[in-house]
């Protein structure tokens, strides 16, 4: 990646923090002067280091001679496939093998004895860690000019920056699902890295230029030249990172302890840093330290101030980036392994994030947030109405669940869910419809007391409206003059015929002096009536007497006959004639109507006009009285035999 790559790219938005102490304050105590800092090609600095110095011949570096091998002249050096700070990397022929290696040799402006050094150093180191991850080395020997050559297995790939930022060399490697297959490539590049801190040894320049992506699932860290031992027996020729005084690394990804160049602080803590920026990149497709000026970017290194991302991007994996590239060594992850487990975990946990993330941007639109714009294009066909609602809430919570069913410790999911059940028991509530409050209640992982005491207060409620609705459909069925009308005809018709039979009858008997009438027998027969009353109302209790309305009527015919029969035993004890008592009761029957009308039936009214003619004729014609008295029973039961002969209900 050339220096420009690396400036232009703007970081993500980050937690603002003052510098403590200034940085370039922390320099000056250290005697490191960073007015003069030029990177080279890559964006590295610290390749000049003089930590191992070479103080005779190449032979002799480290403190004895050198044994090349001697498959020199057995390799013949071809087109150049690459070239970096010191080096450059060619295409060699192995004949005896009949295979095509990699050979890095030293640019020949950079043939100085340091960079020889370098170069070696890179080869033993290299040499001896053999890893999957790690590019082989065939063999150390010595070229024409008698500079090193280091053969190695040749990749058939590229670099993986360039996988990274270039769509054409993306999609030849077919990647359906970029995120996975980069954090695939990371969790290789930890293993390699993990093995190196195994042996003591810090690779310190961990980026995606130094990462080569074979075109069958490859992965090799390359590029050891500044790597430096951590390891108490470490050998002579190998940098000890104890001494390191000066800045080292590539400034977009360099940690804080190196932008000090404080190697005494130098820690397998300070590759995972590496790693962690290496992540940053992937995911937010820009180095982690920006700036226009070395200074600027070895500014950012130093205060390593957390990142914010988007909300695309997981929970848990900001949660490892966070951790991956904390200021202090003691917040991050103290080995590669620790890293990358946390790695493979996020990938088995990522479909159960999916599915949260996805129920989270439903769970928005459903309660109308204002995340909605920023999630709705997830859900274009996202329905509306209150079955569509409904069936959105149900994946909603299919989602949730689902993706706890994955993950349970997914905090984000169990939060969802939690906000889910919430939101839909104040719908429900808003509503008022509690069976849904319940069943939301019940599914609730912890509802909240006071939620609870709202739903039980809703049912209570509900319970009192429920009762009072009950009364008031009971009162109605009491006050429906339909309720029992066949019943309420028979019993007319049978006492109509009655009454006109028994009023006609002593009528004809009292007129032909068959039985004079006297106050005992009007007594007799006023309580027989009476007694006759009483069987039919026992006769239909389970009918009439059931409902208040038909009470009403009863109550007041009973009421009628009670005050007739007293009416005239008083006429009796008074010594009023017999034909002025049976006078004396005949306006009873218009009060009847009148209550009738009032209490019972408004269609009673019509009738009382001609009643109230037939009690005056009882005064007019005494003679006459019981036949008068049958007639306006009569003219009683007819009108009731008419006005109820159909429902109310069919008339309206």
């Amino acid at each position: 990646m050339d220096s420009s790559k690396q400036t232009v790219r703007a970081a993500p938005g980050v937690v603002k923090r003052e510098d403590e102490p200034a940085f370039e304050e922390r320099l000056r105590q250290r005697g490191i002067d960073i007015s003069h800092i030029e990177p080279d090609s890559q964006g590295t600095v610290g390749r000049d280091l003089r930590t191992v110095a070479v103080r005779q011949t190449v032979v002799n570096l480290g403190g004895g001679p050198v044994a090349f091998d001697d498959v020199g002249a057995a390799v013949r050096v071809g087109d150049l496939l690459g070239e970096g700070g010191m080096g450059q990397v060619r295409l060699g022929q192995q004949p005896s093998l009949k295979r095509q290696v990699a050979v890095k040799q030293l640019r020949p402006a950079a043939r100085s004895a340091e960079n020889i050094g370098a170069l070696l150093r890179e080869a033993w180191i290299s040499g001896s860690l053999e890893h999957p991850n790690i590019v082989p080395i065939h063999a150390l020997c010595r070229g024409e000019d008698d500079t090193p050559l280091l053969v190695m297995k040749r990749v058939e790939g590229t670099s993986w920056d360039d996988v990274l930022y270039e769509e054409e060399i993306a999609r030849s490697f077919r990647i359906e699902d970029p995120i996975e297959w980069h954090i695939n490539v990371l969790i290789r590049v930890c293993h390699a890295v993990h093995l190196a801190h195994s042996r003591g040894i810090l690779h310190l320049d961990l980026k995606l230029d130094n990462v080569m992506v074979g075109r069958f699932g490859e992965v090799y860290v390359v590029d050891w030249g500044l790597a430096a031992s951590i390891a108490d027996d470490r050998p002579s020729w190998m940098l000890d990172a104890n001494e390191i005084s000066s800045i080292i690394g590539t400034l977009v990804h360099m940690s804080p302890e190196q932008s000090l160049g404080e190697g005494q602080r130098f820690g397998p803590y300070t590759d995972t840093y590496l790693l962690g920026a290496m992540l940053h990149e992937i995911v937010a497709k820009q180095p982690l330290h920006d700036g226009d000026t070395p200074v600027a970017m070895l500014r950012s290194a130093y205060n390593s101030l957390p990142r914010e991302y988007p909300i695309s991007v997981p929970r848990e994996l900001v949660s490892i980036l966070h951790k991956a590239t904390a200021r202090e060594p003691e917040d991050r992850y103290q080995s590669a392994e620790e890293l990358r487990l946390a790695l493979e975990a996020f990938l088995r946990h990522r479909s159960s994030d999916q599915l949260s993330r996805e129920a989270w941007a439903r769970l928005r639109l459903l309660r109308g947030s204002s995340d909605a714009d920023e999630v709705s294009t997830s859900f274009p066909a996202f329905n509306t109405g209150s079955f569509g609602a409904h069936q959105d809430e149900m994946e909603c919570r299919f989602g949730f669940r689902q993706a706890l069913r994955i993950w349970p410790e997914n905090i984000d999911a169990q939060r969802g869910l939690h906000e889910l059940f919430d939101w839909m028991i104040e719908r429900a509530l808003l509503t008022r419809d509690y069976k849904r409050a319940a069943e939301a209640l019940d599914e609730h992982p912890a509802p909240d007391a006071a939620l609870k005491a709202r739903v039980v207060a809703l049912r209570a409620e509900l319970r009192a409206e429920r009762a009072e609705v009950r009364e008031l459909k009971d009162l109605k069925r009491q006050l429906d003059i339909d309720t029992h009308r066949v019943t309420r005809l028979r019993l007319v018709s049978l006492a109509g015929v009655a009454w006109l039979v028994w009023n006609f009858g002593f009528g004809y008997l009292h007129r032909n002096g068959i039985l004079v009438f006297g106050h005992t027998h009007l007594i007799v027969s006023s309580l027989a009536t009476l007694a006759i009353c009483a069987v039919m109302l026992y006769v239909v209790r389970n009918t009439l007497l059931k409902t208040r309305i038909n009470r009403y009527g009863l109550g007041l015919f009973t009421g009628g006959l009670i005050t007739n029969t007293l009416m005239w035993i008083g006429c009796a004890i008074a010594g009023v004639s017999v034909t002025q008592s049976i006078a004396c009761g005949a306006p009873l029957y218009v009060f009847f109507l009148v209550g009738m009308a009032v209490m019972l039936d408004a269609r009673v009214w019509w009738a009382i006009p001609l009643v109230s003619a037939l009690v005056l004729g009882v005064f007019a014609f005494p003679p006459y009285a019981f036949e008068i008295f049958g007639a306006i029973g009569g003219v009683i039961a007819i009108t009731f035999l008419w006005i109820w002969r159909r429902p109310v209900a069919s008339e309206a």
